[in-house]
């Protein structure tokens, strides 16, 4: 993990600490935490305390803000070949289909971490998406190879965000189910991620290293690169 926090990482971690009206990086124009219809939404916004993680990111004491940089992500990779019910009459994958791919990356990756999601449902933790992002770059076509590629872009006690990516390889190439790196193998075809918040059944915000350390433990570890 990087010492320093570059521009971009510091314009999320404002974000993500004014959500919680918790960051004291000076700055006059530090957004107020957004309105939302959602009550377990407002309850984190107005509520939810962070705690310090022991790895760089947010400087503030009370943050709990990760990014995970480049040259510390490790990227788990599914390989999938692409179904013919998967096209549409343009003859190539159905857009939405990205986003499902995108799911399985996520439950995919939790899975090679050792504590499979739905372990995690059973301890009272739900993982409810909250923001999604897809860029589509190039189309994949019926029986093509692909990788669904994901990493954790950052997290503290009660979110969590995935960075997913979709990759077309050869007929015949295999790679590790764990990739470290800034960029995965293969063609790029969609790149984009979810942000996720830690809810309980009755969908009250939940911390994580209260609710479930084992994980969080987890997630801290693949952070900083280690696997």
């Amino acid at each position: 993990m990087n010492s320093i926090m570059t521009k971009a990482m510091v314009r999320r971690c404002r974000r993500f600490c004014s959500n919680l009206r918790q960051c004291r990086i000076p700055n006059k124009k530090l957004a107020s935490p957004p309105i939302t219809d959602e009550p377990f939404l407002l309850a984190l916004s107005s509520k939810q305390k962070e705690q310090p993680v022991a790895a760089m990111g947010c400087p503030n004491e009370g943050c709990g803000y990760m990014a995970v940089t480049d040259q510390a992500a490790v990227w788990y990779l599914h390989p999938i070949r692409v179904r013919y019910q998967e096209t549409d009459q343009m003859g190539i994958v159905f857009h939405g289909n990205y986003v499902t791919w995108f799911e399985i990356g996520r439950t995919e990756l939790v899975r090679q971490l050792g504590m499979p999601y739905v372990q995690i449902e059973r301890e009272g933790l739900l993982l409810p998406v909250v923001d999604l992002e897809c860029k589509y770059v190039s189309p994949a076509r019926y029986d093509d190879i692909v990788l669904i590629c994901t990493t954790i872009e950052q997290f503290s006690p009660v979110r969590l965000s995935f960075r997913s990516e979709v990759r077309r390889i050869r007929q015949g190439e295999e790679y590790p189910a764990e990739w470290r790196g800034q960029r995965p193998p293969g063609e790029l075809l969609v790149q984009g991620g979810t942000s996720h918040v830690w809810v309980n059944k009755e969908f009250r915000p939940s911390r994580l290293d209260k609710s479930l350390p084992e994980l969080y433990a987890l997630l801290k570890r693949v952070s900083k690169g280690n696997i």
